[in-house]
């Protein structure tokens, strides 16, 4: 017959009971991320942990259990439902059925973890590289992100930069000079007379003749 439980004590003592069955030398441990009803943790002598808990008080004897993983997983954690008829049953239907899924989904979660790991190793060598490279950048590290922060200087250090209205007097100085040195350039001569004597001209005008 099933057990319907009401108070925590009750499921604590249940999930007492349980881990007791599974015999992996089990323990277990308040839930206190769990606020919608009663919960208990199951944690075996190799780490793993399952979360035991009552989704609805409406159906006391209807109990879940799910894999318990860490909190920066990125995989969904595998889960049961169990009529709690006994501890006996609820242990060999974690063993069953959620303990072979707990395995898998706890190599995929490390596999994941490592690879996470080695992606921001890569990731800050590269950035402390490329901020070596520009004087005073700086490496801020962000959510599976890193940034590189360089601003580069407009001016030398010590050199004042110019107002604008001394940057518009150096325009005007510079633009006289040019007209200045454009006034005093010789006219082009025209190659195509330059060094042929000029035409005796006629019109009944002769040249003077030198007579011996």
């Amino acid at each position: 017959m099933p057990q319907e439980m009401t108070t925590q004590e009750q499921f604590d003592a249940f999930a007492d009971e349980v881990a007791r069955k599974l015999g992996t030398h089990c323990r277990t441990a308040p839930n206190d991320k769990y606020v919608r009803g009663l919960a208990r943790l199951i944690i075996d002598d190799e780490g793993r942990a399952l979360n035991l808990c009552q989704p609805d008080d409406r159906q006391p004897a209807r109990l879940k259990v799910s894999a318990a993983l860490p909190d920066d997983s990125e995989v969904q954690a595998p889960s049961i439902g169990v009529t709690a008829s006994s501890a006996q049953h609820v242990a060999r239907e974690i063993t069953r059925r959620l303990y072979p899924l707990h395995t898998e989904i706890s190599q995929m979660a490390a596999q994941l973890t490592a690879r996470k790991e080695a992606e921001a190793r890569d990731r800050r060598a590269v950035a402390e590289a490329l901020a070596e490279a520009l004087p005073g950048a700086r490496v801020q590290e962000q959510h599976r992100r890193t940034d590189v922060h360089w601003q580069r200087a407009s001016q030398p250090q010590g050199q004042a930069r110019p107002r604008p209205d001394q940057q518009r007097a150096r325009r005007h100085r510079s633009f006289g000079r040019k007209r200045e040195r454009r006034s005093v350039r010789p006219p082009p001569r025209d190659r195509r007379h330059a060094g042929r004597p000029r035409r005796a001209m006629r019109h009944g005008r002769s040249s003077p003749s030198h007579r011996s």
